[in-house]
């Protein structure tokens, strides 16, 4: 049985962790009352929120006046806090720097902005036109850049140099009609690519060092053609919009090789097609999902096996579960009478493109008036230079045996 002495001394360490533990808890609660009185608020100057991870920038949009006319009370410059104030010492937690609604034709974040831990900037609706030198200087740790809805009409080859850490670019609803061939050399980790709603006139070219891009939107551009391999290299795109392109859009036969790796849904939707390849569409293997919704395309038995679901997987190489073509041409009995078996698909990817130094040998081939003959599916070659060679061949050796029999 405890003696009455270790219930003193129990009691007293009992009453001292106490003590203790309440001195924590006020120490804490002090050091809590004296940051929060620390933190400055927002610059009086700028239209911002700030909160402990964010720092939003939001014009609300001013009445206009009985006249009509919209008057515009926007910045003129990102706001920005002095490397040396209380704001800058404070605000090294932003993650997110939000600007919209602002008149900023020159956008330029380099002020203080790279000395904070950003992750994610949004610069939308706020009439950029153009993107700085050095426009995002020291925001190397950047993952998600929206510029959305501005006015932008090209990407320079080093606008983004300087986001090596970016996951995630979007640049929908702008005016671009140029992405140069390097503008993505330094962002090489981009998964997420938003180029909708844009002026493009090709497919960027500089889409093919993008190794980690799984989602690529295209849709309501100028594009006419996807040439041939335009997406090689993309072994992990899944999602891939083209929808609503320039109509009379053509498709190459081997557009879509190099995508055997994981597509899983294409968008077509909204295009008129000069034809529908499915063997072209059949070189990503992995298609489950193809949206044709509000297309037109010449009818052929390749369109009527289509709409009715038969034997995809043997003649096209691709077997999707879920095929929309509602308000297509599929949707308006495209029946030819096709009762003989399609043959199957040819294998549009294992012909590759002539390499360099063959080039000058194929073209003077075709000068001398090469051409091909099928046999049975089977092409052969014939060259007329080949020919005449021999033609001449033979009429030399005729004259060389006259002029033996001449001699004798």
């Amino acid at each position: 049985m405890p003696s009455p002495l270790s219930h003193r001394r129990k009691g007293r360490r009992l009453h001292a962790a106490m003590q203790h533990g309440c001195f924590l808890y006020l120490l804490l609660m002090v050091v809590m009352a004296t940051l929060s009185l620390a933190k400055p608020p927002c610059p009086a100057q700028m239209p911002c929120q700030c909160t402990d991870k964010r720092l939003k920038c939001v014009q609300q949009e001013p009445q206009p006046p009985v006249d009509g006319t919209k008057p515009l009370h926007y910045l003129s410059l990102v706001p920005y806090f002095e490397p040396s104030s209380p704001e800058t010492r404070w605000s090294y937690a932003f993650h997110e720097l939000r600007i919209r609604n602002q008149a900023m034709t020159n956008l330029s974040l380099a002020y203080a902005w790279g000395s904070l831990s950003l992750s994610r900037v949004e610069v939308t609706n706020s009439l950029v036109r153009r993107l700085a030198p050095g426009a995002f200087h020291g925001l190397t740790g950047v993952k998600s850049l929206n510029l959305s809805h501005n006015m932008l009409s090209s990407v320079d080859a080093d606008d983004l140099s300087e986001l090596p850490a970016l996951e995630e670019l979007v640049l929908h609803n702008n005016l671009i009609k140029t992405l140069h061939p390097k503008a993505l050399l330094h962002n090489g980790l981009v998964a997420k690519l938003f180029l909708s709603h844009n002026l493009l006139t090709e497919v960027p070219p500089g889409l093919k060092q993008l190794t980690y891009l799984t989602h690529l939107y295209l849709q309501y551009n100028n594009i006419a053609a996807i040439p041939g391999r335009a997406f090689e290299g993309l072994t992990r795109l899944i999602i891939l919009d083209m929808g609503a392109l320039r109509a009379g859009l053509r498709i190459a036969d081997s557009a879509f090789c190099g995508l055997q790796g994981g597509l899983a849904a294409l968008y077509l939707r909204g295009n008129i097609l000069r034809r529908l390849d499915l063997c072209a569409l059949g070189q990503a293997h992995s298609l489950r999902g193809l949206n044709l919704t509000g297309s037109l395309f010449p009818c052929s038995c390749q369109a009527f096996s289509l709409a009715n679901r038969t034997n995809w997987q043997r003649l096209y190489g691709f077997a999707p579960h879920f095929v929309s073509y509602e308000a297509s041409l599929l949707s308006r009995n495209c029946d030819l009478n096709c009762k003989d078996r399609p043959a199957p698909c040819p294998d549009y990817c294992a012909v590759r493109a002539a390499s360099p130094a063959s080039r000058p040998a194929a073209a003077a081939a075709a000068a001398a008036g090469s051409f091909a003959l099928d046999y049975g599916g089977k092409g052969a070659a014939v060259s007329a230079a080949s020919r005449l060679s021999e033609s001449a061949a033979i009429v030399a050796s005729l004259l060389t045996s006259c002029v033996l029999l001449l001699t004798f």
